[in-house]
């Protein structure tokens, strides 16, 4: 099962994602839902459609702004774009949207056929996911889920300022609604075909983390498995008790709460969840409402913790991994972008098993497994691939290149000039260069090269 998350943009070429909830408050709670229907979010006829004619085309396309066999695609100019890649080969969403999110365009590109197949554009588009099954956007005041095929409209419902998109994949849409009567926050786990029949109800879980600032899953984990709700861990098919996790969601401990450069406050109750990869669950306590967690392995068989506990700001599990990654800013929120320590922990004993200072403006930071390795940037800003229980420097980077981002299971570093794709399974073995575009980023799927220039055209090149 995918995991897709609400985004305001997206980068391609970094792993973006978010989750969601839910479960029932009480046995008694379930059955009163089924007879109290959620009164906020309710279908409408006047709701916003794609329009299936491409945009206007300039009369000619420009030159290719660099060598190789590059074809264009007009799909708007005006505020820079952003690519949402929903795991179809051939087929990306450009988002060309401001910065305070009142207006947005959204375009939906064939690489192949190379032309637009379908394009929406509307006022307070701040959230977006999905994946093959169906793209969500949440626009004038509706959400609406689209064919990213064909642009037809899956489903759609009226979004109430109450309301909030929280995740969408494999054909279901997570919602957090207002129950008509109560106004209690509850979640809706919902097919995108029909938004408003929600399969199970669970109350709202609070003070979730949220955000690129966390390299940690906050609703659906397990790769689709569970889901987090305010009465414990669910069944994401079913909305039943997952067997562990019973205390996600509950009021720990409270501390005074803290706040952000610009007054903003942090949570002053702590609940916990649980967040992982596969098998690889943890769970999770925050400590100060802002990026300082508890995390421990946790055994969903028996509901017993694995090993002692690790406080981190950020974590990294692979589920075919023996070992975690930990990373703990000793500077604080605000100087995040620093130097620090990322260290290694054996997953069954808790030990420490290795530390290495890395390049804490990185969004890589901690590190991503991948190819039997982690893959980090290292102090000098060198992309390193460690052995994840010796914490051996297997391979590195050319030092002159910056790594991008690691996408469909290739590294992509580059410099100002060009652009190395790598292999981690095969020894890092260079699968290509391309040369660097001055106007915009190159992006990939599994069988394309593509990038969107200032003027609106996006350039796509076969990477086979």
């Amino acid at each position: 099962m995918s995991d897709s998350s609400p985004q305001e943009t997206s980068r391609p070429l970094r792993r973006v994602w978010l989750a969601v909830v839910g479960g029932a408050l009480l046995v008694g709670f379930g059955v009163w839902a089924m007879v109290h229907p959620l009164g906020l979010l309710t279908m409408t006829a006047n709701a916003p459609t794609p329009v299936l004619t491409p945009t206007v085309v300039p009369s000619a396309p420009p030159s290719s702004h660099f060598q190789g066999d590059w074809h264009p695609v007009y799909v708007g100019g005006g505020w820079p774009h952003n690519v949402i890649d929903l795991g179809l080969d051939d087929i990306v969403i450009a988002v060309e949207q401001d910065i305070d999110c009142k207006r947005a365009t959204i375009t939906a590109v064939d690489l192949v056929a190379l032309q637009v197949l379908w394009s929406m554009a509307g006022k307070s588009i701040c959230q977006m996911g999905g994946d093959a099954t169906g793209f969500v956007i949440v626009m004038d005041g509706y959400l609406t889920v689209i064919d990213p095929r064909t642009g037809q409209v899956i489903g759609q419902a009226t979004m109430p300022k109450l309301d909030e998109f929280l995740w969408a994949g494999d054909g279901y849409v997570l919602t957090e609604n207002a129950e008509a009567k109560t106004r209690d926050r509850v979640l809706c786990l919902a097919p995108m075909a029909d938004p408003l029949n929600c399969q199970w109800w669970a109350p709202h879980i609070f003070l979730l983390p949220q955000g690129e600032m966390y390299a940690i899953s906050a609703y659906v984990f397990g790769d689709g498995q569970w889901v987090n709700t305010g009465s414990g861990v669910r069944m994401f098919a079913t909305g039943q008790p997952a067997g562990f996790g019973g205390d996600a969601g509950r009021i720990l401990n409270t501390i005074q709460p803290s706040s952000d450069e610009d007054g903003s406050l942090y949570p002053s109750e702590h609940r916990a969840f649980y967040t992982g990869a596969g098998e690889r669950v943890l769970r999770a306590v925050p400590l100060d409402g802002i990026v300082r967690y508890s995390f421990q392995p946790w055994d969903t068989a028996t509901d017993q913790a694995i090993s002692s506990p690790i406080e981190a700001s950020w974590i990294g599990a692979a589920d075919e991994a023996d070992s975690y990654l930990g990373f703990r800013s000793s500077l604080g929120y605000e100087n995040y972008d620093d130097y620090d320590m990322v260290t290694a922990y054996d997953w069954a004993t808790g030990e420490q098993l290795w530390q290495a200072l890395v390049d804490g403006s990185q969004e890589f930071s901690p590190g991503v497994f991948a190819g039997g390795d982690w893959i980090t940037v290292g102090s000098g800003g060198v992309t390193e691939a460690r052995d994840p229980i010796t914490g051996e420097i297997k391979w590195h980077s050319d030092p002159r290149l910056s790594l991008v981002g690691l996408q469909h299971g290739l590294l992509v570093l580059s410099d100002w000039f060009k652009m190395e794709i790598r292999d981690p399974a095969n020894g890092f073995d260079l699968v290509t260069t391309i040369e660097q575009p001055s106007d915009g980023q190159v992006y990939m799927t599994e069988s394309h090269y593509y990038y969107i220039d200032y003027e609106g055209w996006l350039w796509v090149l076969d990477s086979q």
